[in-house]
């Protein structure tokens, strides 16, 4: 039988598992140790064996070809062996240092850690489509309270549904509220899976964290254009079309974002984001299906769908950027917005304005500005919508910083930020879903505006004087209640105060304030945040937040329900 020589056997080891294998500097060619730590059947001396076997042998244990040295018992070792990693391992038996290159991919990095991390691997592949699972069923439990129950009567002069959609009976009606709220949540997904595809392939391109500011400028500038634009788009047009041209940009920016090859074609890709505003024509059906006294609680619940679709298009982007690579992964959104697109094509009502409403001979031109600002000469318009742009301020400053607030003052690392947007999508979730929309069905809207902007003031004293991530989470619960209930009940307040016809174009301008936010927001955050760090913009907040309370006391908001 030919004999291979030992040296070349370890030369052959050395690739597929460096940390197992030593040179034999310090021992002799022919003394190979014996191989009987772990896997006492299969392990021959290396001259009796082939490569190719003692290869497959390495693989499945690497900890077995360890060389012992004959120091102490088996018990001893496996003991040492536990408390010593892979590297020190190798330079306690030996008394060299050896260069360990990357283990194989998808293999020795499990069983070189040891078995803990191997098993916890496995605890997140099984637990990954349970927390799916109570995601969708949490969801439904949350959003079937607000569909309309098929035995209710549809009659009635105070029933928006029978004003708002004729041609539909409330099977149909139920439907199109359901399917709303699914195109949000898939938007919402597909946009969050977006954010993890954009700064790896900006990276990779080239681009450092200048440019990626400047990218961002850009997609606010776009949206801040398009918002009140698009707004009129659905009062002109009708649902069907505004949600259409909608989706199907979201597949043009998509593909545009798997065919980038340079940085310009990364900026060029940004520009479907100005027809890209699913969630304000969501807002406006569900302000035209829904009762003025439910428009509270049927906004609320898309705060529902945003929770869901930012943890779903999170961990969908995580893994599949990890596994599959950028491309693939916007292919994926491309593939997902056509489903959108193909889900509103099949059942979205082509107007969803009421009767009057569609009549109107007021057509005026789309790009007509008069008729965008006209919406605030009506009473109490101009005052909501400018303590909603002031007291929105603050907030908006800091969720511009949030990110460099998790990384400057509280020292987290990405796998800590993602838990803490997890944590913060699971809040939204809850509050906008069992919380805001019971509050909009008991209380008045001008109460629930005191109460937000108090909880905000509050929270922002809080924030001034955390010191800790535990007192972070705990300041992050109220922050989300005051944001999300002060956006629900402004936004209620003021499609309520314009005639159903305008609903889109106010819900446009609603949005408008938040996208004017996201561009100012982050350079008013940084100004502040090196002036006076985490407690300016606290401080802040508290402030800005607390003259309003005392402005709404003393001057509360006038404001008319225009009834069709």
């Amino acid at each position: 039988m030919p004999c291979f020589h030992p040296a070349a056997a370890i030369l052959q080891l050395s690739s597929p598992c460096p940390a197992a294998i030593l040179p034999l500097s310090c021992r002799s060619p022919a003394a190979v140790p014996p191989l009987s730590c772990r896997c006492p059947a299969a392990l021959l001396p290396l001259s009796r064996r082939s490569p190719a076997a003692v290869l497959r042998l390495s693989c499945r244990c690497p900890a077995a070809l360890l060389p012992l040295s004959g120091a102490g018992t088996v018990a001893s070792q496996r003991s040492t062996r536990r408390k010593i990693s892979a590297r020190r391992w190798a330079q306690y038996t030996c008394g060299v240092r050896t260069s360990i290159s990357r283990p194989p991919e998808g293999q020795s990095i499990t069983r070189l850690t040891g078995g803990n991390r191997g098993l916890r691997c496995q605890q997140v592949h099984v637990l990954t489509p349970l927390l799916l699972s109570a995601l969708l069923c949490s969801w439904w439990r949350l959003l079937s309270p607000l569909l309309p129950v098929e035995e209710a009567p549809l009659s009635g002069p105070d029933m928006a549904h029978d004003r708002a959609v004729p041609d539909l009976d409330r099977a149909k009606l139920k439907r199109v509220i359901l399917v709303t709220y699914v195109i949000t949540t898939l938007d919402v997904t597909w946009m969050f899976l977006q954010f993890s595809v954009t700064p790896f392939l900006a990276r990779r391109l080239g681009m450092d964290t200048l440019w990626l500011g400047y990218l961002q400028t850009v997609v606010g500038l776009l949206q801040l254009i398009g918002n009140p634009l698009f707004g009129r788009f659905g009062d002109l047009f009708g649902a069907r079309a505004a949600l259409s041209v909608a989706t199907g940009a979201t597949v043009v920016f998509f593909l545009l974002l798997a065919s980038a090859q340079n940085p310009a074609m990364l900026f060029l890709h940004k520009l479907p984001t100005l027809f890209m505003h699913v969630v304000p024509v969501s807002q406006m059906v569900l302000t035209d299906l829904s009762e003025p006294a439910l428009r509270g609680g049927a906004l609320s619940k898309l705060g529902v769908c945003f929770g869901v679709g930012m943890i779903l298009g999170s961990m969908m982007g995580g893994h599949l950027v990890m596994l599959y690579g950028e491309r693939l992964t916007a292919c994926v959104g491309a593939a997902g917005s056509l489903c959108n697109l193909l889900l509103v094509l099949k059942f979205i009502p082509k107007n969803t304005k009421s009767a009057t409403a569609t009549v109107t001979p007021v057509k005026k031109s789309l790009f007509s500005l008069g008729e965008i600002t006209r919406l605030l000469q009506f009473p109490g318009v101009a005052a909501t919508f400018s303590m909603k742009v002031l007291a929105g301020l603050p907030s908006g400053i800091f969720q511009s910083m949030f990110s460099v607030v998790a990384l400057e003052d509280f020292k987290l690392d990405p796998q800590q930020n993602s838990h803490l947007m997890t944590f913060f999508g699971f809040s939204q979730i809850l509050i906008q879903g069992a919380v805001i929309g019971r509050l909009t069905e008991r209380c008045e809207d001008s109460s629930l505006l005191l109460l937000a902007v108090m909880a905000a003031a509050a929270v922002g004293l809080g924030q001034a004087y955390m010191r800790s991530v535990v007192q972070f989470c705990l300041t992050m619960v109220p922050m989300v209640f005051s944001m999300n209930l002060f956006n629900v009940v402004t936004d209620s307040i003021l499609t309520k105060s314009v005639p159903a016809s305008d609903t889109g174009t106010m819900l446009g301008l609603c949005a408008t304030v938040q996208s004017l936010l996201r561009t100012v927001g982050p350079t008013l955050g940084g100004v502040l945040y090196l002036g006076g760090g985490l407690r300016a913009l606290g401080l802040t907040q508290c402030l800005f937040n607390a003259a309003v309370f005392c402005v709404l006391l003393l001057w509360p908001l006038k404001t008319s329900v225009h009834q069709e």
